[in-house]
């Protein structure tokens, strides 16, 4: 998909720098868009069970949701009280009169539509075009972001809370650049949706708030003391960001400390970090194992993973830097801020990852990084040059570069695509979905298989509202090929499957399981890809 993905973006995108008129371009991004929406829902709707570690437990308490008319079926303490991200899908597929599995292709589908748009508009906040090329390329970035694509086809709680922080972003500078009241209802109404969703959005929306009062404030100061920013036009009054900061804070405490105690959590946190003897507390050193070696990160699985980051980071970074100093308006300060912000959460998560991971991070910051680097590249640069010659070269340049940059992302994500041979697959087949079936409807008593597989649920029993409780195998037998460790009658394994994780990361067993199982148990279903043993059964051999 990603081999078709990139020559059909090459062929719109080519011919841009001889076509300016706007029905060309409002035809790009018509297929900027169509192109992102099909690609991701054609990737969601690939495997036979849902892709990723999540979103089946998620679908299960939606398909509660739909067949219980309650909240109650959302069987987490947090999400109980924060249940947007359920309770949406359900009402999609309540009125489409499906299953929750199907209803909730309702994410991607918006990711695809909303990320190339909320570039797009960026862009129109930054420059005076209606339509633009800088804005249809900044959409085109955007719109293939790895970490769209991967959470929007492994949709999780915050990809819904990114969404509604995209629409916050172009409301939020709308109403900088305008001081247009209208705006402040949807804004408020999308910021108290956003509590109901997930952590991250409002935390973002706060922190922006803060970042971009302070900027303002900073500037104000300066101007006060005889010492201008060049270039800057004065807007928003220090007294009206002091009080929207503090509004914010207000209500974002109340979601932190009374819905689902995050707050109390994070105390706890911190106060264990403080203590001594917490840095070995946290520390677990790597285990050995007899028969498993672990998956290591290479440069170039690193730069394939996160490279389009490494590429939009800096140069969207120093894109908003530049704007703000060349044309510093309100709404330029706005965009720059919420590049700083998402920026520090990515920073922060490589400082502890259970803020969130780097990808999680990387994911709110894609469409402002997509936006200020397409300005900056091809329209704030050439700009400021008053030679002809000079602008046209420095237009190449800026194009190429905007051109390596959709190529890292379209690299980016095919190697995020589901089907890769060299991943840890986390979805399963036609047949190991059909062998979990069998197990579910003719085998009585508890059943042991690995993690992956006991967790993730059939499409079928999904759509039942059916829970089919599963044991872990545990590693010693995975991982040391013992015998001694299995506890229960039945085994269910994938032979095909040498790829396995724990919580020290990715491993590749060297023995063959189902080899070992076959000399000493009885098969009593096998369909080549799932196989079930019963320990009951013993392998006489003559």
């Amino acid at each position: 998909m990603g081999i078709v993905l990139l020559p059909m973006l090459l062929w719109l995108l080519v011919p841009l720098p001889f076509y300016s008129q706007d029905s060309y371009l409002a035809i790009c991004f018509t297929a900027i868009v169509a192109l992102a929406i099909l690609f991701r829902v054609y990737v969601y709707q690939y495997p036979a069970s849902m892709i990723g570690l999540d979103p089946d437990g998620y679908a299960y308490w939606v398909q509660g949701v739909m067949e219980t008319g309650s909240i109650t079926a959302v069987r987490d303490s947090f999400y109980l009280k924060a249940p947007l991200f359920e309770v949406f899908p359900a009402i999609v597929g309540l009125l489409a009169g499906v299953d929750a599995p199907t209803a909730m292709v309702v994410y991607p589908a918006l990711t695809g539509l909303l990320f190339p748009l909320t570039a797009l508009l960026i862009v129109r906040k930054l420059t005076t075009d209606t339509w633009s090329k800088v804005a249809v390329v900044a959409a085109a970035i955007a719109g293939f972001c790895k970490m769209s694509v991967v959470l929007s086809y492994q949709p999780i709680a915050q990809t819904f809370g990114v969404l509604q922080w995209c629409i916050l972003l172009v409301l939020l500078m709308g109403y900088v650049e305008t001081r247009d009241s209208r705006r402040i209802v949807p804004i408020v109404l999308l910021f108290v949706a956003a509590i109901f969703t997930h952590k991250l959005p409002p935390t973002l929306i706060v922190a922006l708030s803060v970042a971009f009062s302070s900027m303002v404030i900073v500037i104000n100061g300066l101007e006060k003391r005889g010492w201008p920013i060049l270039n800057y036009k004065k807007g928003i009054s220090t007294d009206r960001v002091v009080l929207t900061v503090s509004l914010l804070s207000l209500i974002l405490y109340i979601q932190y400390f009374h819905v689902g105690g995050l707050g109390l959590r994070m105390i706890n946190r911190v106060i264990f970090l403080l203590q001594s003897g917490s840095e070995s507390a946290l520390y677990t050193p790597p285990p050995s194992y007899h028969n498993a070696v672990q998956v290591q990160n290479t440069v170039a699985s690193i730069l394939l993973r996160r490279g389009h980051g490494l590429v939009l980071l800096p140069l969207g970074g120093i894109s908003g830097l530049i704007l703000v100093v060349a044309n510093g308006r309100d709404d330029t300060v706005f965009a720059f801020s919420a590049a700083v912000v998402a920026s520090l959460f990515i920073v922060a998560s490589l400082v502890d990852p259970s803020i969130g991971g780097v990808g999680r991070s990387l994911y709110v910051a894609e469409p402002v990084l997509a936006a200020l680097a397409s300005v900056c590249f091809l329209r704030l640069i050439p700009s400021l040059l008053d030679s002809d010659r000079k602008r046209m070269v420095l237009i190449s340049v800026g194009a190429v570069l905007v051109g390596f940059i959709i190529i890292a992302q379209i690299a980016s994500v095919t190697t995020a695509l589901p089907d890769r041979p060299t991943n840890y697959r986390m979805y399963l087949t036609d047949d190991e979905l059909a062998g979990k079936q069998f197990a579910n409807e003719y085998v009585s008593g508890d059943i042991s298989t690995d993690s992956y597989y006991a967790s993730e649920s059939t499409i079928r029993s999904i759509s039942r509202h059916e829970d089919h409780e599963y044991q872990r195998l545990r590693l010693g037998f995975l991982f040391n090929s013992n015998m001694s460790t299995l506890e229960y009658r039945h085994i269910l394994i994938r032979p095909d499957v040498y790829l396995y994780r724990s919580s020290n990361g990715i491993f590749r067993i060297t023995w063959d399981v189902d080899q070992r199982l076959s000399s000493e148990y009885h098969k009593v279903y096998t369909n080549g890809d799932s196989v079930i043993f019963d320990r009951g059964k013993k392998r006489v051999l003559s």
